[in-house]
């Protein structure tokens, strides 16, 4: 009987530990094929069913049936189909169906900046003659995404990020993250900047942000409710868990 609830103990406790360990802390991904292998199990937001050319949407939704939502609006293009916002920052957050705030562990989009030819010939008139001024500035921004996991809201305000330099021409930037039930999460382009010779800056920002996909991994799920007290597990609590269990076990065998 000692035999029989000691190999129970132990099988209860490793399976305990590794189906909670392996989504508890927050790893960002810059390789969409890298995030797929990581995450075993996603699908893509049908954009195309939901995104009329220059309609204005502020949510979308996923393949699980919650919703990807945003403080601001996005314009349908079709690049293929996309969503563009006038902004070079956008904030958003996770829903369910029944509009509860949710966290999502496994998540990517593909983002790329875009600069209207107006805004780019503007900058050009405008800075050109002014010493220190490169024209490949107008190419490419940095784009981050940040994450606001568990972590952030349950400790001291740290806040995961992933930094990527995209051209406002050619293939997006995926950015993912797998892990770290993140609640919501900021989009930013941020500005370019050069310097005259007296040092004086000079700013080239970005006309706003482009969607051009959205992908749910499926692996770890979600949770509804506190991101404080709905925390995952993190791996130092698991591995104690785990630690007991096996000081359990001999305990009972000794017996």
């Amino acid at each position: 009987m000692k035999k029989v609830l000691a190999g129970g103990l132990l099988f209860f406790g490793l399976f305990f530990c590794l189906t909670n360990v392996s989504f508890a802390a927050l790893t960002f991904y810059d390789s969409r094929s890298a995030w797929e292998a990581a995450v075993g199990s996603f699908a893509n937001a049908d954009l195309d069913s939901q995104v009329e050319v220059d309609d204005y949407i502020s949510s979308v939704e996923l393949p699980s049936g919650d919703y990807a939502a945003f403080d601001s609006s996005f314009m349908g293009i079709n690049d293929p189909r996309a969503l563009a916002a006038d902004s070079g920052w956008n904030y958003g957050w996770f829903e369910d169906s029944d509009g509860e705030w949710i966290s999502k562990n496994a998540f990517g989009f593909e983002i790329a900046p875009y600069l209207s030819s107006g805004s780019w010939a503007w900058f050009m008139n405008e800075y050109s003659g002014i010493e220190g001024f490169d024209p490949t500035l107008l190419y490419a921004f940095d784009i981050t995404l940040s994450a606001y996991d568990d972590e952030y809201y349950g400790s001291d305000g740290y806040i995961p990020s992933l930094t990527q330099r995209a051209g406002i021409i050619g293939e997006p930037k995926f950015f993912g993250w797998v892990g770290g039930n993140v609640w919501d999460f900021d989009i930013s382009v941020n500005d370019n900047i050069f310097y005259d010779e007296s040092g004086n800056p000079y700013y080239i920002n970005a006309d706003g942000i482009i969607l051009s996909s959205l992908v749910e991994g499926y692996e770890g799920g979600s949770i509804t409710g506190d991101p404080v007290t709905s925390a995952t597990p993190e791996p130092a609590s698991m591995s104690l868990l785990g630690l007991g269990l096996l000081g359990l076990v001999r305990k009972l065998r000794r017996k």
